[in-house]
């Protein structure tokens, strides 16, 4: 049993040590020419990549493919970095085109604000001509009606003093009539006084006188 977890060890330690040997093939591979330069040049790229800059790694990545042509790392990593770089000009162009067709939208909202504030005002200008108007209307037809109250006012006014002013004129007729009527009586009651007392004094003997027989005084 132990024999074989030592043979599986050693099988695994193998793999891993020819693992690290083709790592280290690889990366000799890579800096085989001016290896300090181009580390500097590569990292640098990398520095880029891992930013975002892919433009500027793409360059970094070229440098170190003009040192080394065959070199597979640096062109494998130029190709992601232009995969990027073309997927960030689509998303890119994509926000730009977001960007525009939001300046469109608020350029158009903008418009139809304004647009809804010219017709809200025409409305309310609208609203306050006709309230105006209407409001002139009713006042001229308040004022005639005022004035034709007014006038049927005086004309009932005119009517009422004619009919007091016929009224003082009927009561003082009748109050010279009635006077009329007792100077009438008050004349008659003299005159029937005047004759009963020139009727008396006839039927009276003259003071003074001798009566001499039976003969009488008779006046007329």
């Amino acid at each position: 049993m132990y024999i074989i977890i030592l043979r599986k060890f050693h099988t695994l330690m193998k793999i891993f040590l020819g693992l690290i040997f083709f790592i280290f093939i690889t990366k000799a591979s890579l800096f085989a020419w001016e290896p300090t330069e181009m580390i500097i040049v590569f990292r640098r790229g990398e520095q880029f990549y891992e930013q975002g800059r892919y433009k500027e790694a793409i360059i970094e990545y070229e440098k170190v493919l003009d040192m080394s042509p065959d070199n597979k790392i640096a062109l494998e990593r130029k190709r992601e970095a232009e995969d990027k770089l073309r997927s960030q000009g689509v998303l890119e162009a994509r926000r730009e085109k977001e960007r525009q067709l939001w300046q469109q939208q608020e350029q158009i909202q903008e418009k139809l604000s304004k647009l809804r504030q010219q017709r809200y005002k025409r409305e309310f200008e609208r609203e306050i001509k006709d309230e105006l108007q209407m409001e002139a209307s009713q006042f001229k037809e308040t004022r005639k009606l005022q004035e034709e109250l007014l006038g049927q006012k005086l004309k009932n006014m005119a009517a009422l003093e004619r009919i007091k002013i016929e009224q003082e004129r009927m009561e003082i007729d009748r109050l010279l009539a009635e006077q009329a009527e007792r100077l009438k009586k008050l004349g008659e009651a003299q005159r029937q006084a005047f004759l009963r007392a020139e009727a008396e004094s006839i039927s009276l003997p003259i003071k003074g006188f001798r009566e001499e027989g039976p003969r009488s005084l008779n006046y007329r």
